[in-house]
């Protein structure tokens, strides 16, 4: 008679899937994962991923949940309330590049790999976009609501895309010490429009 499993097996084995394919995602791409490395990672059947996970992308899924959720506590403390809207606005950009730079393969597994589980990004990123207007609120309180939400996503997209050509540096040209410089003067162009 086959034992019952113990209580908190299967979570355990379902985050080791995860911690086996975010190490892979992170060290080769999320292009590069295949279900059968992630199984021989953590010594368990082909069979054992399907039945924690739907497919591969659900696992993927995990993953970017699980960098987004870094992401978005890593954003709460750079944004801190005490500082100056300007200085939260600057960390914030300068913390989502260091990030995107320190975890290259995991921050485009957030914003490249699609499945039909996908949310919209305005869903994903909702607690750091909310970050983003509370520090424009402070910096420009004469702006409406529906005004600082569209604000806070072009700033969030010129943000993203500096970081994205600074991360491809030999493509773009763009030196990655000269990101910051280009972060700042961006936030501070848009303090003053």
């Amino acid at each position: 008679m086959a034992q019952k499993p113990k209580s908190g097996q299967k979570p355990a084995r379902r985050d080791a899937l995860i911690d086996a394919a975010e190490r892979r995602i992170s060290a080769h791409g999320y292009g590069a994962l295949r279900a059968r490395d992630i199984a021989a990672d953590v010594g368990c059947a082909l069979g054992t991923i399907y039945l924690a996970f739907a497919d591969l992308d659900a696992v993927i899924e995990a993953v970017r949940e699980r960098t987004l959720a870094r992401l978005e506590a890593n954003a709460a403390r750079a944004a801190n309330p005490g500082e100056k809207p300007l200085g939260a606005l600057k960390a914030l950009a300068r913390l989502y590049f260091g990030f995107a730079r320190d975890n290259p393969n995991l921050w485009r597994a957030l914003f490249e790999h699609r499945s039909k589980r996908d949310v919209c990004a305005e869903e994903r990123l909702a607690p750091i976009f909310a970050l983003i207007q509370a520090r424009l609120a402070a910096l420009r309180p004469s702006m409406k609501p529906a005004e600082r939400r569209l604000f806070a996503h072009a700033l969030f997209g010129a943000v993203h895309g500096i970081v994205a050509l600074g991360l491809d540096e030999e493509r773009w040209g763009v030196k990655i010490g000269d990101v910051a410089w280009q972060l700042d003067a961006l936030i501070e162009a848009a303090a003053r429009a």
